[in-house]
């Protein structure tokens, strides 16, 4: 520290995104094809009113959404990112029948980017 010299850091943006899922769906063609079987499901979300320390936040301030996804909790194998284009639910295709764990973070226009919010299991058939 420096005497006399305030030091201020910049909080980072702690924000939890609530996230919800959707419909799963798997198609039943590709199973009578003999083709392997993939599932698609939309992820929605509440976008943050205010960051972890309790500061508010406005939608302004939100640049970009990632889905992390991934078959064991926790490890996120997959991810998308993507602008704020204020939809708050994207569709994840193309997934193997069985078992997802699914988390988002938040990233703000200064850059800074959130926790990752609490995780969701999603089961596709």
């Amino acid at each position: 520290m420096h005497p006399g010299r305030e030091i201020r850091k910049r909080a980072l943006l702690l924000i939890t995104p609530v996230l919800f899922m959707g419909g799963c769906m798997a198609s039943g063609e590709d199973r009578e094809a003999g083709n392997a079987a993939t599932g698609t499901t939309t992820i929605t979300w509440t976008a943050p009113a205010s960051r972890e320390n309790g500061d508010p936040i406005s939608l302004s301030d939100i640049s970009a959404y990632q889905v992390h996804y991934g078959t064991s909790s926790g490890n996120y194998s997959e991810s998308i990112q993507f602008q704020d284009d204020g939809t708050n639910a994207r569709v994840l295709t193309e997934l193997a029948p069985g078992t997802y764990y699914v988390a988002m973070r938040v990233r703000d226009t200064d850059g800074n980017t959130s926790n990752y919010s609490e995780e969701i299991v999603v089961t596709i058939p």
